[in-house]
């Protein structure tokens, strides 16, 4: 995670859960059996606040404003080891047809193949 990004909602950053990561460690470890056993209950660390950060200074326009969402760094580091488990299985469940978003895989992927038929069947009329 980057270290520099702002507090999510509850206030904390990154950084502070880098330095105390040897406390809070077995916390997440918990946190992550009771998500695995569905007896954790993520309304508490599942919500964030979008806030406007002003492009220019003296901003008085909506379009003048960046909108970003905090969300608790908790949530992210949650989010992030599901994230590494499921990458895991991702070949194995999904087609291989399936090209975005899926790592090794082009989302440009289905397009060069559809250049391709359309070459072959102009070719062959």
């Amino acid at each position: 995670m980057k270290s520099n990004t702002a507090p999510g909602p509850d206030g904390f950053y990154v950084n502070f859960f880098r330095t105390f990561w040897g406390y809070f460690r077995l916390q997440f470890k918990e946190m992550l059996d009771d998500l695995h056993k569905n007896d954790l209950n993520l309304g508490r660390i599942n919500y964030g606040e979008i806030v406007l950060l002003p492009k220019i200074k003296d901003a008085c326009s909506i379009k003048q404003f960046i909108p970003i969402c905090l969300l608790n760094v908790c949530y992210k580091i949650i989010t992030r080891v599901l994230t590494l488990r499921l990458t895991k299985v991702t070949e194995k469940v999904i087609d291989s047809c399936q090209a975005a978003f899926i790592p090794r895989r082009n989302i440009l992927d289905g397009v060069v193949l559809l250049h391709e038929v359309l070459h072959e069947v102009n070719q062959t009329k």
